[in-house]
């Protein structure tokens, strides 16, 4: 360019000639040219097959617009003479006089005719050079024909090609089936899984990520999936890591509506995790040849974990009910896995047995008694723990486990201890086994609740006293929380309990801090109210700081209830607190033993020397309310009522503090709004299980229902009519026993409503010795008999 622009310099200067100037303009315009033909060969490259096939389109553009070019530079560089000798001349005498409009076009016209081949002969060459031309211009359209014809050919192909696969395969099920005679079921079943792998082909992503690091497909899974796996029941309290080397190890998979998943004692290879769609458990009755569902399998849910943990034939048949993603986790990668965090194994075994026991089916409390003892005997991933046996009241199982060697005060992930559970579900045996074996009858779990507690909150006096003699207290618990839930729920007996065994009826609780007679205020329950003070509460102290209200305080300000503060007022500051235990009880008390140890002596207790270690609730992250740490307790009578619940949750959440007083909190909302009505709600039904047949018939199926108590046995029976019309007339218990009143009913008890022409199995339970039944109760009779010393 530089020597170019010294020409065209020159060629302006006045010393320039004329012929000069238009050299250096021909000169400017060759270098224009040449630089239009270098740029388009910088952006169509034709010696690169992947850059001409995207743009073929811009190529054939550009052949058909250079070739127009050129046979225009033909006729315009022929002698002017012999301009009727061209093929532009023939058709358009003086054709240089026409616009520059019709020229392009008349000469793009027969570019395009001679690239489609379609000429229609009305434009052809004359002279010798158009003729040379157009052949080397024909040569050139076979080549770029024949590529553009090939690529399309190819896109076709390409597109075509799946379902072009899809259709062999189709074609090669159908003549198979046909040549085996296979069942019309099993043969729709085959085909509806090709359809399936065709449609779902594109949504498989281990073929496109296959090739990837490892680094990469594992991020690319836990983004996809760990928060599916992380809400999973099996891997609950396991750690951050094992979870993630699970997910990484997870494969997809996609089954079409009612194709089965896994099948009855087939052998336990993987399990599956739900995804997206859902499942049916089934089992099969072979004398009734008929099918049960016993539950259906919904996103997050586990199917097959039973028969892989256990190492068994799976127990169920699984098939989905419609179109299901599902994670797929092979037995052998899970052991290995597992080998690595045996923690995280236990904790596996514990989840798997709790969930087996809060399952509605009795026959799944039966499974779980049969892989407790089968995991104990040579458990392939871990034995269970001592607080996974102690929540099914396994007494041999428990004996195994101590015996080998196992940490007798090993908390779960809640916290809590095998003792502390064995006393909250009544399992005497069980609670004297682990004191023997050196429980601590004190430690507290994260909810601030101690085995006496727990056994006080069951009614079980048996345990309660089992508890009390090994030197079990209630100073390591929490009372101000249990204490007010006991006021919500106006159960004067287990305060009269919590007080017999060395309670402050002041006691506040550790996160609200708030007393009993709080409590009993904010509630408005005036009856309540007076039974405390019977029993030394103080209305004039202060359980917290200096910043908290007199439970006096708190009533004076409340408009609502003018007869509890008026009666607050009228008591006099006591100076000690009041205590149930007389002088004598104390004394026997203090002087209770322990249990004998396993191969060690006999150990006293002093009840009075005893210090309270810490409360492990202070260090506890997670804040606590009343009504948040009642929805922890058991199934036998300790959820809190909705009562107590909705009033609790009322006055502890009022919308604005006034400055200078109010109830310690966590948030500065007024405590104190109004007061409901202490008679409000005063009773809650229970939710209870019902079942359509005798306890005692294993051979009945069926799901039971959950239903809230009514009132009466009668509407008892009207429900049980509705739910599974067989017209009953009895309710029973697990263990066969009639019910006739409905105060002995206890929450998420299981029902049996039978009718009269039910044939009852008056025989012993199946599994049990009659002779060595017989022979237990004449020695209970002896035993008897005998005079006492």
């Amino acid at each position: 360019m530089g020597v170019t622009f010294r020409v065209w310099v020159r060629a302006k200067s006045s010393r320039c000639s004329v012929n000069c100037r238009q050299y250096c303009q021909l000169s400017l315009l060759h270098r224009h040219r040449i630089d239009l033909l270098r740029r388009v060969s910088r952006h169509l490259n034709f010696f690169d097959g992947r850059q001409l096939e995207e743009d073929r389109h811009q190529v054939t553009v550009f052949v058909c617009h250079f070739a127009a070019c050129s046979y225009y530079l033909l006729a315009a560089r022929h002698p002017a003479s012999k301009e009727a000798d061209t093929w532009l001349g023939a058709v358009l005498p003086n054709f240089k006089e026409e616009s520059l409009w019709a020229r392009y076009v008349t000469s793009m016209y027969w570019s395009i005719t001679t690239l489609a081949t379609v000429g229609y002969g009305d434009l052809h060459p004359v002279n010798r050079g158009e003729m040379i031309f157009t052949i080397l211009y024909m040569l050139l359209n076979l080549a770029l024909t024949a590529y553009i014809i090939g690529n399309m050919t190819n896109l076709i192909t390409r597109l075509t090609a799946r379902t072009r696969d899809y259709r062999d395969s189709v074609q090669q099920l159908v003549e198979f089936a046909t040549r085996n005679q296979l069942p019309r079921k099993l043969h729709e079943q085959m085909i509806s899984h090709v359809q399936l792998k065709f449609k779902t082909e594109s949504l498989q992503h281990q073929g496109t990520i296959a090739t990837l690091p490892k680094a990469i497909r594992s991020s690319v899974a836990q983004f996809l999936f760990f928060n599916t796996v992380e809400k999973v029941y099996l891997f609950q309290g396991t750690s951050y890591n094992f979870r993630t080397q699970l997910v990484s190890e997870m494969k997809v998979e996609f089954f079409p509506p009612r194709e089965e998943i896994i099948l009855v004692n087939e052998a336990p290879s993987e399990f599956y995790i739900v995804v997206n769609g859902s499942a049916d458990v089934i089992i099969r009755r072979e004398e009734a040849g008929s099918e049960q569902i016993l539950m259906t399998a919904q996103a997050t849910d586990v199917i097959g974990e039973i028969g892989v943990i256990c190492y068994r034939p799976q127990p169920f048949t699984v098939r989905s009910r419609k179109l299901s993603q599902l994670l797929r986790l092979d037995r052998i990668v899970f052991m290995n896995i597992v080998q690595q965090y045996k923690e995280d194994g236990q904790k596996i075994v514990d989840n798997l047995l709790q969930r087996l026991r809060e399952a509605y089916d009795p026959r799944f409390e039966e499974l779980s008694s049969e892989i407790e003892a089968l995991l104990v005997e040579g458990g392939e991933i871990s034995e269970p723990s001592v607080c996974a046996v102690a929540a099914g009241g396994n007494v041999e199982v428990m004996q195994q486990l101590l015996s080998k060697g196992a940490e007798v005060d090993k908390t779960d992930y809640h916290g809590r201890t095998a003792l502390v559970i064995a006393s909250s579900k009544g399992y005497e045996e069980c609670v004297k086994l682990l004191l023997e074996h050196g429980a601590d009858p004190n430690k507290a779990d994260v909810y601030g609740k101690v085995p006496l507690l727990e056994a006080l909150i069951a009614r079980d006096t048996a345990t309660v006293k089992l508890l009390s003699e090994n030197g079990a207290t209630l100073k390591n618990a929490d009372m101000g929380v249990y204490l007010g839930q006991a006021v919500l729920d106006c159960n004067r007996d287990l305060i009269d309990d919590y007080l017999k065994y060395g309670t402050d009826i002041n006691t506040a609780g550790e996160s609200e801090g708030l007393s009993a007679l709080h409590i009993a205020v904010i509630d408005g329950n005036m009856d309540m109210v007076r039974f405390l003070v019977s029993r030394g509460a103080d209305p004039h102290i202060k359980p917290g700081d200096e910043a908290t209200l007199t439970a006096y305080e708190l009533a004076e300000r409340s408009a609502d209830h003018p007869e509890i503060a008026s009666f607050l007022k009228a008591q006099s500051v006591r100076d000690e607190p009041y205590s149930s235990i007389t002088p004598r009880e104390s004394t026997s008390n203090a002087n209770q033993k322990r249990l004998p140890r396993k191969g060690s002596s006999n150990v006293e207790f002093q009840i009075d020397e005893v210090t309270p270690p810490p409360s492990p609730n202070k260090g506890f992250s997670g804040e606590r309310t009343i009504h948040s740490l009642m929805r922890k307790q058991s199934a036998r009578g300790r959820l809190m009522t909705i009562r107590g619940q909705k009033t609790l949750s009322r006055q502890l959440n009022a919308n604005q503090n006034p400055s200078g007083w109010g109830l310690r909190r966590r948030d500065n909302r007024d405590p104190l709004q109004t007061f409901p009505s202490a008679g409000a709600a005063k009773e809650v039904p229970l939710r209870v299980i019902i079942h359509s047949y005798h306890p005692w018939n294993k051979e009945a199926v069926g799901l039971g229902k959950v239903v809230l108590l009514p009132k009466t046995i009668e509407e008892v029976l009207k429900i049980a009519n509705e739910k599974f019309n067989n017209h009953p007339t009895k309710v029973l218990n697990k263990e066969a026993a009639e019910i006739d009143d409905l105060s002995v009913i206890r929450e998420n008890d299981n029902l049996y409503v039978i009718n009269d022409s039910e044939k009852l199995n008056t025989s012993s339970p199946p599994g049990m010795d009659t002779d060595d039944l017989i022979a237990r109760l004449q020695a209970i009779v002896t035993a008897l008999s005998q005079p006492k010393p």
